[in-house]
């Protein structure tokens, strides 16, 4: 585990409770898995806030930030959404 992962933890939870994000939950995981080195879990209370969410994320992570997801999948439909940054997920 790297710093720059839990710099990425920490402003992917900042920016998703900026949007209220619910039941926000930052899983540590790097000794079971080598996909990343962290999970990060939220709700939203309809699909339009989770499209909100996600998308409030990418740009924070992006304009501010300077990192661009590897992948963005479930965007559109908004049921759910995977934002993958490598160590943080």
């Amino acid at each position: 585990m790297t710093d720059s992962a839990r710099h990425k933890a920490e402003i992917i939870v900042a920016a998703a409770m900026e949007r209220k994000a619910e039941d926000p939950l930052l899983l540590k995981v790097d000794r079971l898995t080598t996909i990343a080195d962290y999970f990060f879990l939220c709700s939203g209370r309809s699909t339009r806030q989770v499209q909100a969410l996600a998308g409030h994320i990418v740009d924070r992570m992006r304009n501010v930030w300077g990192f661009k997801p590897l992948g963005v999948e479930g965007l559109t439909p908004g049921l759910w959404v995977l934002i993958d940054y490598g160590e943080v997920i």
